[in-house]
């Protein structure tokens, strides 16, 4: 009872949160930086708010993966996205196991997150639609979550793709959510070597 209340609560945090940002979304300030030391931060402040979850955060590339964007919208895209992962996954009540991989990779000049999770998964039709304003599938929802990460992916001229988890369990796939750059040159960046947060 009292773990349904705090999520309540947080819920409702969560819906201010939402449409103060939409609102009020902050002009992009384009820096180069390594992205995967944006996404290994965020990954690991997930992985604190939810100890019940297993957070993978697993990199295709041994070197520097720089981009051109804004650092604090990009981590707020993710987050977003994590939280709606692991939103899936405490609704989806026969999961066998709570997990949430990110996968950051890079194919010639684009650079991708892959977030997959174990939850319910989205829907078959029509599921670009979440990414519309007001458009949920969560009964507490604000259908905002999703908005805001395709208004960033937009102004950095980037792509944000809803799939399938690559996994049956118990025959339910979750979810896979993709954010797709442009990555640049490496000699943009400065070469600081970039560590893991375990």
């Amino acid at each position: 009872c009292t773990e349904t209340i705090i999520r309540q609560v947080g819920d409702i945090g969560r819906m201010v949160d939402e449409f103060s940002s939409f609102a009020r979304m902050p002009s992009v300030v384009f820096k180069n930086f390594d992205i995967r030391d944006a996404v290994n931060q965020t990954v690991f402040l997930q992985r604190v708010a939810h100890p019940e979850i297993e957070y993978i955060f697993e990199c295709e590339e041994n070197g520097e993966m720089p981009i051109n964007a804004d650092s604090r919208l990009i981590s707020q895209a993710l987050t977003n996205i994590l939280k709606n992962s692991a939103e899936s996954i405490y609704r989806n009540n026969d999961r066998v196991e709570s997990k949430i991989l990110v996968t950051l990779r890079q194919e010639e000049e684009v650079i991708s997150i892959d977030v997959a999770d174990t939850g319910i998964g989205l829907p078959d039709i029509n599921r670009e639609a979440l990414l519309e304003p007001y458009i949920t599938t969560r009964d507490q929802g604000t259908g905002l979550g999703l908005a805001i990460v395709k208004k960033v992916m937009t102004d950095h001229g980037g792509e944000i793709t809803l799939g399938a988890a690559p996994w049956v369990i118990d025959g339910r796939s979750g979810a896979q959510i993709t954010l797709s750059f442009p990555s640049i040159k490496l000699e943009k960046v400065g070469h600081s070597k970039v560590e893991e947060v375990i």
